[in-house]
């Protein structure tokens, strides 16, 4: 299967130039410049000031809390945004903020709180009920970065029909790379807070030596110092729940349909579970950005916000609702069409 690769250059993000040439040694003399501290909390702060937390509850037979954002036309077929480990739903505020104000609807989810949430299967099946109940009945299309990506993945196991496309961000097919990657006991139960929290926040942070990689580390940091250890928990227990993407159900997807996204200088997630989700999917177009750390759409959001865009048009949705040929028929007819 033929595979198509774009890259971003670093010379076009000035932040990342500051801090070439330091080791991974050096990273606690990593300084992030004020400047992009500022222009990071405001916008973070214009996205919270514009677009409503929501929380939608049910029984799942436990009662179950989805927190989520929307913003944009209901017309819209949404892309909905999968946030990863340890994140929130406010994670994707700077994709909100550049994509919504074009025209398109945007949902993003987190983890849910309550229920019986302990494998990716558990979670595409409360997820299913999640978009029931808030309006979604039609088809989706879904972005997922790391462990958000493996949950967008199981979804689309479960209910193939509902899921128009999906993009994966350094995404990988099995917890058993997560585990890995953040290497937290068995016992995890059993660890106090504060262990818990520092075993993961050691991996966190990493050799995220560019400034922007810093930036992005810093405000998970913060999400993970404000959860509870409830919270934190229900993302362990899906590191540890074994499951892999079925390998049939796998190839019966259109590969046409996905997009990868993945950085080079992830210091997180292994490299060879991004292959391997790329094989088992037979992925035809894989965008690899030369930096963005394990967490781009923090790090580098303009580069993923505008891969979203490519890969939402190269299937049809653009931002005035309309499809294509929609579009053509229109033009063709001599109504006029408010080109973007």
């Amino acid at each position: 299967m033929s595979q198509s690769s774009s890259s971003s250059s670093a010379s076009s993000h000035s932040p990342e130039q500051e801090g070439v040439g330091v080791s991974p040694r050096d990273q606690t003399q990593t300084q992030v410049p004020i400047s992009a501290k500022d222009s990071f909390n405001e916008a973070l702060k214009t996205f919270r000031g514009q677009v409503a937390k929501q929380v939608v509850s049910f029984y799942d037979p436990n009662q179950v809390f989805w927190t989520y954002y929307e913003w944009g036309p209901r017309k819209m077929i949404p892309l909905v945004m999968i946030a990863g480990a340890f994140f929130k739903a406010d994670c994707f505020f700077q994709q909100f903020l550049k994509i919504c104000p074009k025209g398109y609807r945007i949902i993003s989810v987190q983890m849910p709180e309550g229920g019986s949430v302990s494998t990716p299967l558990d979670w595409a099946k409360s997820f299913d009920r999640f978009l029931d109940s808030v309006g979604v009945h039609g088809k989706v299309h879904l972005f997922g970065s790391d462990l958000g990506g493996l949950l967008a993945q199981a979804y689309r196991e479960y209910r193939p029909m509902r899921v128009q496309t999906t993009i994966l961000c350094n995404s990988m097919p099995t917890t058993k790379y997560f585990d890995t990657s953040y290497n937290i006991s068995g016992l995890y139960e059993l660890l106090p807070m504060f262990m818990l929290q520092n075993s993961i926040i050691s991996k966190v942070q990493g050799p995220a030596h560019r400034p922007s990689l810093r930036l992005a580390a810093d405000y998970l940091v913060e999400q993970i110092n404000t959860m509870k250890r409830e919270e934190l928990i229900a993302f362990v227990r899906l590191f540890h729940s074994g499951f892999r993407l079925n390998q049939q159900k796998a190839a019966a997807s259109p590969s046409e349909s996905f997009t990868s996204i993945e950085t080079v200088d992830d210091y997180l997630f292994p490299t060879r579970g991004k292959d391997v989700l790329k094989e088992l999917f037979g992925v035809q177009r894989v965008v690899q950005l030369k930096i963005g750390g394990p967490f781009p759409f923090l790090s580098v959001p303009d580069d993923i916000n505008v891969n979203i865009l490519i890969h939402l048009r190269h299937h049809g949705l653009f931002s005035n609702g309309m499809t294509e040929e929609e579009i053509v028929r229109l033009k063709t007819m001599g109504d006029p069409v408010e080109d973007e």
